[in-house]
């Protein structure tokens, strides 16, 4: 019979060395996971003081605010713009264009052909319209002051327009001639950015000229976009060049621009960032704002390395509109206050609501992670031995020996405990009453 607290049986010693590869991997597997849910908590946790602490900004309010003060203000600043009488646009687009001439000295009435710049020209008249809320229909729509802009703009014969308008606020048909990708060249050192034949519109409101910047009607726009699993040049109208560069190709849509009135009453393009004289367009994109707006083409041709295209062709503007609203319009702060998105985000309430509850999942998940080290840091302090409540470690568990490898027993068995060092040979104390007892 094998003495009691003299280690495991042979055979399950031997079957340790076989599960211990398993094992192993299942203690790795088990602190991955530790660690994944320590990251979750202390994200939840992070998260949910952020979103108390930006509730505490109430920017939610603030911008609610700041609007109905903007739309408070535009009933007595929008006078000068109603009072417009007259607002016309003038374009003039400077073109190449391919003239077939008699060569000189020649006999035989043979042609040739030479590139001539030719000027086109055209005008039209903006009406004046009504322009509707831009929060209709969204979420904020119970909170901020419905009001309607006034604008003039010019649109195509075919768009919805009222047929009593007459020739105010239609462009005539060819407003703007056809212009294809072969005009494209790199200009103002934008290495990104290729732009095609160039229109200029002017302006005039009540007989003053306002001069807006060459527009290209058609323009390449480059990104990096390596080729692979990932690529969505093609799914946006693109195509590859050298270098992993995506061209995306582009056609003037329409164009917007914003006016105010100076000191002297005269007016004048109203530009909304200091340093940039050309930031009086009502399109807003990471602050920057731009008159021009433009729609992605889809064109069957490639890129060569010189710059050459297969399959090109002209395209039509026959969709082209052009607008006019006052720099004290709601919406241009609406734009700045939301970035864009038209959104003033979340409530106070909810981001309170949102950040107690990221809390509570981040108190809930770092309970196991913390039970862990306390339990590490427990053991480390009492010792294995007084742990196992037994001689050997694992001795007082139903499995003592599912998570000791062969190799830490054996070095643990040369141990000796101190109660028995130097009592090898001693008889035991059951055996010797055992025997007396039965003594004749």
């Amino acid at each position: 019979k094998r003495p009691p607290g003299r280690g495991p049986p042979p055979h399950r010693i031997a079957g340790a060395d076989a599960l211990w590869p398993s094992r192993a991997m299942a203690t790795v597997t088990q602190l991955v996971l530790r660690c994944m849910v320590s990251c979750a908590a202390l994200a939840c946790l992070i998260g949910g003081i952020t979103s108390l602490l930006l509730a505490t900004q109430g920017k939610h309010e603030h911008g609610i605010h700041s609007y109905a003060s903007a739309v408070q203000a535009w009933g007595s600043q929008r006078g000068p713009f109603d009072a417009l009488s007259r607002v016309e646009l003038h374009a003039a687009v400077m073109m190449n264009t391919t003239e077939v001439v008699e060569l000189e000295g020649n006999s035989s009435n043979e042609t040739g052909e030479r590139q001539v710049e030719t000027l086109h020209e055209a005008d039209a008249r903006l009406a004046r319209r009504k322009a509707p809320d831009p929060f209709k229909g969204s979420e904020e729509e119970v909170e901020v002051p419905d009001y309607r802009a006034t604008l003039f703009s010019a649109r195509p014969v075919d768009a919805d327009a009222p047929a009593t308008e007459g020739p105010e606020g239609v462009l005539p048909a060819g407003f703007l001639p056809n212009a294809s990708f072969e005009t494209l060249e790199q200009r103002r050192f934008e290495v990104f950015q290729r732009e095609g034949t160039l229109v200029n519109f002017t302006l005039r409101l009540d007989g003053q000229v306002l001069v807006l910047d060459p527009v290209p009607l058609v323009r390449a726009v480059a990104h990096w976009e390596p080729e692979g699993m990932y690529d969505h040049c093609i799914d946006g109208g693109g195509a590859h060049a050298i270098g992993g560069k995506c061209w995306v190709f582009q056609r003037l849509l329409r164009v917007c621009v914003q006016v105010a009135q100076d000191a002297d009453g005269a007016w004048r393009l109203a530009p909304r960032v200091e340093d940039d004289n050309s930031s009086y367009g009502c399109s807003y994109s990471r602050g920057s704002w731009a008159a021009a707006t433009y729609e992605n083409v889809h064109l069957p041709f490639l890129i060569s390395q010189d710059w050459g295209y297969e399959e090109n062709r002209a395209f039509s503007f026959d969709d082209f509109t052009l607008s006019v609203r006052s720099a004290h319009d709601p919406l241009f702060t609406a734009l700045a206050l939301t970035r864009g998105s038209m959104s003033f985000g979340w409530t106070q309430a909810e981001e309170d609501v949102f950040g107690i509850v990221l809390i509570i999942i981040g108190v809930v998940l770092c309970f196991q992670p913390m039970r862990a080290i306390c339990l590490g840091y427990w053991k480390q302090r009492r010792g294995p031995r007084e742990i196992s409540n037994g001689r050997y470690p694992g001795a007082g568990d139903t499995s003592p020996w599912n998570n000791i490898s062969p190799k830490s027993w054996h070095s643990r068995q040369k141990d000796p405990h101190p109660e028995t060092l130097g009592m090898r040979y001693a008889p035991d104390e059951g055996s010797q009453n055992h025997e007396r007892e039965h003594d004749p």
